[in-house]
């Protein structure tokens, strides 16, 4: 959803006539859908794409004032409608869960140091991890983009990785300050609020495992 999300705001705020109701109607549903889904990472990365799209498409210094307020008061609100929204986000299983992502990312830091250049192979982190916490054996990823691809590819691939996010953004910053095109706009803030949530949202889970289209 966080890859679609960006280019829909984008079309609706740029596109005129079939691309700007298509970006309005997708972008509506597209946020409902991810709210519904009440992923804290996804939530998070969401924020993350508006705060540029404020940014980008607000010139005036007021309008942009209140979209940042306006969002500040949604996380608030959602922050304390917690218990209505999910029953079973509780602080005890939050708390839990907290623990055990950082257990992982522990683990996931040891296998890196032990093998730091190449890191253990992709894929091989829900195999080894167990080895340090057999308590916790099971088909768990690191819950975190950096230190996945730390354990598992090592610095080769963590800055290979790197190296391809800065030239993807490079070049979707040069279109966005480039191109008259509408869609071509479109297009180029839609990659850097996807790359964006990525990032943000790899803090917490390691979306590469979670969704094929990654």
């Amino acid at each position: 959803l966080n890859l679609i999300l960006p280019f829909a705001l984008a079309c609706y705020v740029l596109g005129r006539g079939k691309w700007k109701r298509l970006g309005c109607y997708t972008f509506g549903l597209g946020a409902l859908a991810l709210l519904s889904t009440q992923s804290v990472g996804g939530l998070l990365a969401f924020v993350s794409i508006l705060v540029p799209a404020i940014f980008c498409f607000t010139r005036d210094r007021k309008k942009r004032l209140v979209f940042l307020a306006g969002i500040c008061v949604f996380a608030c609100l959602f922050y304390l409608l917690r218990p209505v929204l999910n029953p079973n986000h509780t602080e005890e299983v939050v708390g839990t869960d907290a623990v055990l992502r950082l257990l992982l990312w522990v683990s996931a830091w040891n296998l890196f140091v032990h093998s730091p250049v190449l890191g253990v192979g992709w894929g091989n982190f829900t195999n080894l991890y167990a080895l340090d916490m057999p308590f916790m054996a099971g088909a768990l990823a690191a819950h975190n983009i950096y230190f996945q691809l730390l354990a598992e590819t090592g610095l080769v691939g963590f800055v290979a990785f790197f190296h391809l996010i800065v030239q993807s953004w490079r070049q979707a910053r040069s279109q966005l300050r480039s191109s008259a095109d509408s869609l071509d706009l479109a297009l180029a803030f839609g990659v850097l609020g996807a790359l964006l949530s990525v990032l943000v949202h790899g803090f917490v889970d390691f979306l590469f495992q979670a969704n094929a289209q990654f």
